[in-house]
């Protein structure tokens, strides 16, 4: 679709929240930390250069790490001040798999798109975005 585009160049990426690993004596210093680090790289990059922060509501790659609620919280409470979207990754985690339908539901956030698959066909190869309508239909059929 010609409408669609550019397409953004870099991923950057911040540090997670895991207290195991943070050589934090805290988790409440862990997450100003990882918080300030966040904060640090939308403003060296720019908000808005920045398409969308995303979020694992479990980190399934690395190690099945849940982020404390404060982090997820600050990130999309930032997010939304600087007019960032912010996406759930909900492939590990959706579909009752923590408990909730969504995982991203156990830190009270509505994220403003997320990105679905496994769970929803059964192992066969799925997926889907799901998000907000007005983005949703942003985009033309085409």
């Amino acid at each position: 679709n010609r409408d669609f585009g550019p397409l953004a160049p870099d991923v950057y990426r911040c540090p997670f929240p895991y207290l195991y690993r943070s050589g934090f004596a805290s988790e409440a210093e862990t997450v100003t930390a990882c918080l300030e680090a966040f904060r640090g790289l939308v403003e060296e990059v720019g908000a808005d250069r920045l398409a969308a922060a995303i979020l694992e509501p479990v980190q399934g790659e690395g190690g099945f790490v849940v982020p404390p609620v404060a982090f997820v919280q600050g990130v999309a409470a930032y997010c939304r001040e600087r007019g960032i979207l912010v996406i759930a990754d909900e492939i590990q985690t959706g579909f009752y798999r923590t408990g909730r339908r969504f995982g991203v539901e156990h830190f009270d956030v509505t994220p403003d798109l997320m990105a679905l698959a496994k769970s929803i066909a059964d192992g066969l190869p799925l997926a889907a975005v799901v998000g907000r309508s007005d983005l949703m239909d942003a985009i033309p059929p085409g």
